[in-house]
Order: structure tokens, then C-alpha cells, then sequence
């Protein structure tokens, strides 16, 4: 199998693009592609080697130019590959004239690609399938993917399965769906661990993304998010974090990651098990995600396993200061006491030496 990553961020606002004043406008990019490798892809990929698949993850794949992704695949496909993933982790970014234009630039080369490999099925995967509603693919995936895509697979190569198939229609146009949560439901997951390959020439500075549980316990009015409402521990085991960040530390010299999980500060006893493990490693971790600010202000004791886990860079979604409206939506602490907590643990973390936040 071969796997496409990355997506289009946002439009490219950068003092470079603003500063060059002397290129013609239509020669000036209005994209960047996602600095982030593809999360759920390399996911997939060690999931599927795992099960005894052969699996290569190409990521940035907005930035391949089609002549080069035309080399790749000709070296590449061989008679037993099965099919071609495509992997996003958001919606195309932006809606200006460029990145549009460089989105049918890729779907046009999705399509010469599927004329050139016919025998090869083309799959997209995403949390949200509007993520890769946009490509000319034969079969869209939604949610967590692992034991879908094991089917998925039986049943492309002729074998025995239980592929649950539906047809959806979005944007007009009928499409053949597969329903992950409902069909698949590949959580909690203990062992999401990620294991990249030579082939994937991970770079020291890199910021790879790190999954320390699946779903969240909360159900906000406005949250799409595939599964919400957990009762139970869906966090990740701390051996197979340990394993996993030791093993691209000693490989590849990783310390920073992103966090994907919905809510990082959900659970008290995740905070714990997880800053136990970090905190023993002989090499320092630098994490960044989502913290729900209402809990970090209302549980001041979870601070030094946030600190200890190496959570230092903080994003907080703070959707509004009016009291019926956060209450409406599911997040109904008293602004001022939410102000008053974000302050107070704001100095704490700068006290200890590094701490940044963003919301």
C-alpha cells in the first residue's frame, strides 16, 4: 500500500510572500503545505505492518510536483500492491483563489494517477470525511481507521470478510462510505503507538505528533469530533508511550511532539500515569496541545503532572467570557473565576521556567 500525507494549511500570509513586491502576483504562493508529517497515516501504516502488510508513507505530498510523484509511483507499484490511501488530518485549508486552484491541481493529478493504475483501488481517510470529500476516490473512510482498513483490504484482495459498505451522499454526488464508529469502533486503543521507518527520513528538529488517548469525555454543542461522551479510560499504556518515545528518541533524536488527543487534561489519572513515564525518561519530551482552560483553572494540583509530562506549550479554546453562553455549550465556569484560574497558572508555569499558551 501506498500512503499519501499532508494537507493544505492556510493561505500563505508570510513577510516573505508580502515582501515581494517585485514577483507578478499569480507567480507568488498562496499555500503552504502542513509542516506536520501525516498523523493518521503513519498510524495506519504501523497498524497494517503489524498485521504483515508492507506499507510506505509519502508525506507533503501537496508539495511533490507531479513529475516526481509520477517517478514514485513508478518505482513503487509493484503486482501485489493493493491499493493507494490518502490521508488528512483537517479540511483543506483556506478558501482563497490560489489554494483553491492548487487543490484541483491536485485532484486533476489524483485522477491521471488512477488512469495510469487502474487495477489499484484509491481510499481517503480522515476523522471527518469532508476532509477528503474533495478527491476522486473509491472508497472514503471516516473515524479511526485500524480495523476498518484490515477488512477493507480482505476484501479488495478476494478474501473472506466483513466489509460493512454504505453509500452516503455528500456535496451531490453518491459516495461509498465506510462508517468507522459505528462499524469499527477502534477505541479505546492502548497501543496507538506510531514506529516510522528509515524510508521516512524523520529529521531531528521535527514536531511529530503523539496520540495519549482517544476520545473525550466531554460533548460540547459545537464539537464534531467522532467520539465524545467517554465514561471510561481511553488512554494510551504507558509501556508502549515509554517504547515509543524512547524508540524515536535513540533513532532520530525526537523530543517536541504535538498532542492530538481532543482534550489532553481530561482525566486526573491520565495526567498521572502518563507525567510518571515522561518524567523517568533520561532525555527531556516537549509537548503542545489542547487543554481545556475550565479544568486546568479548577484543578490546580493537575499542574505538576501537566509540568512533568513536559506539556509547556498550551492551547486553550476559549469560545466565549459570556456565562449563558458557555453554559449553553457545555462549558459553564463563572468567567471570572475561569480568568482568575488562567492567570494563576500561568504564573505557576512561568515560575518553573518555560511556559507559552495560545487561545
Amino acid at each position: 500500500m501506498i500512503m499519501l500525507g499532508g494537507v493544505l494549511e492556510r493561505e500563505d500570509t508570510s513577510e516573505s510572500r508580502n515582501q515581494s513586491k517585485n514577483t507578478r502576483e499569480d507567480e507568488k504562493p498562496s499555500f503552504w503545505p502542513s509542516v506536520k508529517r501525516s498523523a493518521g497515516g503513519h498510524r495506519i501504516a504501523t497498524y497494517l505492518r503489524e498485521e504483515g502488510y508492507d506499507v510506505e508513507v509519502l508525506d507533503y505530498w501537496p508539495k511533490w510536483t507531479e513529475e516526481d510523484l509520477n517517478l514514485f509511483f513508478e518505482q513503487r507499484v509493484r503486482d501485489d500492491t493493493i491499493c493507494v490511501g490518502l490521508s488528512a488530518m483537517f479540511p483543506l485549508g483556506g478558501t482563497g483563489e490560489g489554494n483553491q486552484r492548487k487543490v484541483q491541481e491536485m485532484v486533476q493529478i489524483l485522477h491521471r494517477l488512477k488512469a495510469k493504475y487502474p487495477k489499484l483501488a484509491w481510499v481517503g481517510g480522515a476523522q471527518n470525511i469532508s476532509a477528503v470529500l474533495a478527491y476522486p476516490l473509491d472508497y472514503f473512510v471516516g473515524g479511526y481507521g485500524e480495523y476498518a482498513i484490515i477488512d477493507l483490504l480482505k476484501y479488495l484482495k478476494g478474501e473472506p470478510n466483513t466489509l460493512k459498505i454504505h453509500k452516503r451522499t455528500y456535496w451531490g454526488a453518491e459516495r461509498t462510505v465506510i462508517e468507522c464508529r459505528k462499524d469499527y469502533p477502534a477505541f479505546p486503543m492502548p497501543n496507538a503507538n506510531v514506529k516510522y521507518e528509515d524510508r521516512d527520513y524523520i529529521q531531528p528538529q521535527e514536531v511529530l505528533t503523539l496520540e495519549m488517548g482517544r476520545g473525550c469525555k466531554f460533548k460540547c454543542k459545537f464539537c464534531s469530533f467522532t467520539v465524545l461522551g467517554v465514561k471510561d479510560d481511553y488512554s494510551r499504556c504507558g509501556e508502549s508511550l515509554r517504547e515509543e518515545l524512547t524508540d524515536n528518541y535513540n533513532r532520530w533524536g525526537t523530543t517536541c511532539y504535538s498532542v492530538s488527543d481532543e482534550t489532553i487534561n481530561d482525566s486526573p489519572e491520565k495526567l498521572a500515569k502518563h507525567a510518571k513515564v515522561i518524567k523517568n525518561l533520561p532525555f527531556d519530551v516537549h509537548l503542545s496541545g489542547f487543554v481545556r482552560g475550565d479544568l486546568l483553572a479548577a484543578k490546580p494540583e493537575t499542574w505538576q503532572d501537566i509540568w512533568d509530562m513536559g506539556l509547556r506549550s498550551q492551547f486553550y479554546g476559549l469560545e466565549t467570557f459570556n456565562h449563558e453562553a458557555g453554559k449553553f455549550v457545555g462549558k459553564g465556569m463563572n468567567p471570572d473565576r475561569l480568568k482568575e484560574g488562567l492567570i494563576k497558572a500561568q504564573d505557576w508555569f512561568k515560575a518553573k521556567g518555560q511556559y507559552r499558551c495560545t487561545i
